[in-house]
């Protein structure tokens, strides 16, 4: 199937424009909120590693101690992953809404329809990559709940 060579009216691409828009002011709410879930269950683990010492329990004050620490690290290496992403999504959301505020200027502007999907996917890389981002968070943040769970007594 060969590409067309038609042009693409930046007018017809206004869904996309302003939805990077959006994106763009979204994901660092989201990021905020990762943040402040992330310091929630990291007091709940010390809370929890507070009684299993005082229980006397060395195995599981080791082992919840070392989930604790990986999760710290895991949760570093995402906060900096997700400054880069702010960082990337307000630099393509500045991107559309100055493409969609041309685009209403001047309405016979248009691009090739090459050029208009390679647009595209630049445009709705940060939803992509938010959307990465905060499965990878919920695997380890998920996995991490469990151990808290399980020396806190929840499996009883």
């Amino acid at each position: 199937m060969a590409f067309s060579t038609a042009d693409v009216s930046l007018i017809t691409m206004q869904n996309i424009l302003s939805t990077s828009v959006g994106v763009a002011f979204a994901y660092p709410i989201l990021s905020q909120i990762i943040d402040i879930k992330n310091e929630k269950i990291l007091k709940e683990c010390d809370r929890v590693i507070k009684i299993i010492h005082t229980k006397g329990d060395q195995i599981g004050f080791l082992d919840l101690a070392s989930d604790q620490i990986e999760f710290k690290h895991y949760a570093f290496r995402s906060s900096k992953v997700a400054s880069y992403l702010t960082g990337f999504s307000a630099l393509v959301g500045t991107i559309a809404f100055f493409v969609l505020f041309l685009s209403t200027i001047n309405q016979k502007l248009s691009l090739s329809f090459v050029e208009a999907t390679l647009f595209s996917l630049l445009l709705s890389s940060p939803f992509f990559l938010a959307g990465l981002q905060l499965i990878r968070w919920w695997d380890g943040y998920a996995k991490f709940s469990t151990a808290i769970g399980y020396y806190r007594g929840d499996n009883m």
